[in-house]
């Protein structure tokens, strides 16, 4: 079983609801995936291809009453633990006890076991999305009012899965047609500068498909008031200088090894 803990929380509602709870009815030892799960094509002991797997977690869950013993479970709570579970048809998010830790999947088979007293368990099958899990998305807000010497700030990231974490930023401008982010621990810098005058509020997407807009006019084109640098951050402490007046807001969801 992947997971330690109590209790599950997918597409936003918590197992408890149901009175159920994480169990492992195999044994004493957890059998969990580890690391990144993928596909090698090799040729002549050289690497030509690497594909990332979408790797199948199992879950179980039994129903306890309030002191935790085993609960029976009725037909119609099943109905509504299968709607619950399966009726989504899309990747959904799943943590385990609310912790920092998140993973994108979808439910695609499950089992349960009953005796006559219809106590038992559920075993279920969920697919990821990658083969890696996220971080849970943190936002970190800066102000600087300095176009000059500007302001040193230090941003965080405990990614595992790649060697850097790209971040998406939302820049409001008080004044002024220009602002600057360094970061110093990479080696970036990015610039916007002769931005129209009626652009205020720009959103930078660096996490899949890049590019750059304008939020209260999505059909002015404001590419060539940027320098094409996407900011990412490296593992732990990055310091960074911002310069321009305004505020800035870094977007983060980091990519973690399986664990």
């Amino acid at each position: 079983m992947q997971f330690r803990g109590t209790t599950i929380t997918f597409n936003t509602i918590n197992s408890s609801r149901y009175g159920l709870y994480l169990c492992n009815v195999t044994g004493d030892f957890f059998t969990r995936q580890f690391g990144a799960s993928r596909s090698i094509e090799a040729e002549h002991s050289s690497i030509k291809a690497i594909t990332p797997d979408k790797p199948t977690i199992e879950i179980q869950l039994v129903k306890l009453d309030s002191n935790n013993d085993p609960s029976p479970i009725t037909e119609e709570e099943l109905h509504k633990i299968a709607r619950w579970l399966f009726s989504p048809q899309e990747y959904k998010p799943l943590m385990v006890d609310r912790k920092n830790v998140v993973y994108y999947g979808i439910f695609t088979d499950g089992q349960i076991w009953q005796n006559e007293a219809n106590q038992g368990y559920l075993t279920l099958q969920f697919e990821l999305n990658a083969n890696h899990a996220y971080t849970v998305v943190n936002n970190s807000d800066f102000r600087v009012s300095d176009t000059s010497t500007g302001r040193d700030i230090v941003v965080t990231s405990y990614h595992t899965f790649e060697m850097y974490n790209e971040v998406d930023m939302e820049i409001s401008l008080f004044e002024g047609n220009s602002f600057t982010v360094i970061n110093h621990t990479t080696g970036q810098t990015m610039t916007l500068s002769n931005l129209p005058s009626d652009c205020r509020h720009i959103y930078i997407y660096n996490d899949g498909v890049k590019h750059i807009e304008n939020v209260d006019n999505k059909e002015q084109n404001i590419r060539g008031c940027f320098n094409k640098v996407f900011i990412h951050l490296s593992y732990g402490v990055n310091n960074l200088t911002i310069k321009g007046k305004g505020t800035v807001r870094f977007i983060s969801q980091g990519k973690l090894l399986l664990t």
